[in-house]
């Protein structure tokens, strides 16, 4: 049975939690396309996001590839901006982008 699936250009995601470590990449597009969220560059070369939390973000398809250089497919995506527990990420994916299941 084949997928119905269609393309998207914008999808929301959620940060559950008040921090969380992301990659330049991803930094550089919330700092573009949400004033709501905080990041911040420590020392140690990490960078934290920061969200009141529960904050919904919207990921724009074109922003990202602008920003990034790369086209991500949204779908693909299981989210944009990473949550935490504990300061754990869950897992990185493929393209180093720190993600989370929601």
């Amino acid at each position: 049975m084949m997928s119905t699936r269609q393309d998207v250009d914008e999808r929301e995601f959620r940060i559950e939690f008040m921090s969380a470590p992301v990659t330049e990449a991803v930094a550089e597009t919330l700092e573009e396309t949400d004033s709501a969220v905080e990041v911040e560059r420590t020392d140690a070369g990490l960078i934290v996001l920061k969200a009141q939390a529960p904050h919904v973000i919207k990921v724009d398809r074109a922003t990202v590839k602008e920003v990034t250089g790369q086209d991500i497919d949204l779908n693909e995506l299981t989210v944009f901006v990473v949550c935490t527990v504990g300061g754990a990420v869950d897992y990185w994916n493929a393209d180093g982008f720190a993600v989370a299941k929601l």
